[in-house]
């Protein structure tokens, strides 16, 4: 059962960008197709240092909007920088990140809503799978439980996924920030929230989205090689969380892969609390030197 009017947000839909003005027109109007109560969800866009007038357009939206806009602008510092300080932000229980190359499906929010009204205590996030144009759409082996990180990363071939998480969530484990480096993987935060459990799947269609040449999926490995210090803590992380032993392997290959692209761009890991012994370590050499010479 839906309230009728809302004073707070139930969710928020969370957009982090840079220089997507000519995207989020299409994000919007998936928004305001909506069929939900008056004050159920709100955008909160956080316009990451762009130059091609995101924030003058959104400013002409809020007024006339069926749903509250906010805006938060900050010099560029990447993604996981303004997903930080949305966190200080947020007014509503869930949050749901929507990228502005994204949009919401019909009856998304009301899905959202009523997925999370009926969520127990232990249910800390529920997450389905992104439908992608031109893809045929991907499915979760459901669980009758909360499942752990490495439970989750385990059906990866899923793919990119929509995740509607309690608004703590982000607050209590903020993404690492390392001067000079703009990319940071988000599971290198989703390791640590959810490596206990708390982790629902839902097959519900929420979120469509479209692969695009510079988007950070398609950048991903050139990224992790500018932002190694970023790789590393993510890599980390992902190795304290019981993973299966092909993805802990993987894990530890490339937190040794990462580890040399730091030091050959002159930033000793060692001086930023990361260590690395023997094992496996020829093995992140050979990765990395074949990086170099893809690039």
């Amino acid at each position: 059962m839906l309230p009728s009017e809302l004073t707070t947000p139930q969710v928020t839909i969370l957009t982090p960008t840079w220089n997507r003005r000519h995207l989020l027109p299409r994000l919007y109007d998936s928004l305001v197709a909506q069929q939900v109560p008056h004050g159920s969800f709100e955008w909160l866009v956080v316009d990451d240092g762009s130059t091609d007038g995101t924030s003058d357009w959104l400013a002409t939206l809020i007024p006339g909007a069926p749903f509250p806009i906010r805006v938060i602008r900050q010099e560029n510092g990447g993604k996981h920088r303004a997903l930080n300080r949305a966190a200080r932000e947020l007014l509503s229980s869930w949050v749901l990140i929507v990228d502005s190359d994204d949009w919401l499906l019909p009856e998304a929010v009301h899905k959202i809503l009523e997925e999370t009204s009926s969520a127990t205590l232990d249910v800390l996030a529920i997450i389905a799978p992104i439908e992608i144009e031109g893809l045929p759409p991907r499915r979760f082996r459901l669980s009758t439980r909360t499942i752990t990180f490495a439970e989750w990363l385990d059906q990866s071939q899923v793919g990119d996924t929509s995740i509607i998480m309690r608004s703590s969530l982000l607050r209590e484990h903020p993404f690492p920030e390392f001067e000079g480096e703009k990319f940071v993987a988000e599971s290198s935060s989703f390791s640590r929230m959810f490596r206990r459990g708390g982790v629902q799947l839902s097959n519900a269609a929420i979120t469509r989205g479209a692969y695009l040449e510079d988007g950070l999926s398609a950048q991903s490995l050139r990224l992790r090689v500018a932002n190694p210090l970023g790789a590393l803590f993510t890599y980390r992380e992902h190795i304290k969380s019981n993973l299966s032993w092909r993805l802990a392997l993987r894990s530890r290959i490339n937190y040794y892969r990462f580890f040399e692209h730091a030091k050959s761009r002159g930033r000793d890991p060692e001086n930023f609390g990361f260590r690395a012994g023997q094992p496996f370590r020829l093995l992140g050499w050979i990765a990395a030197k074949i990086d170099n010479r893809v690039k």
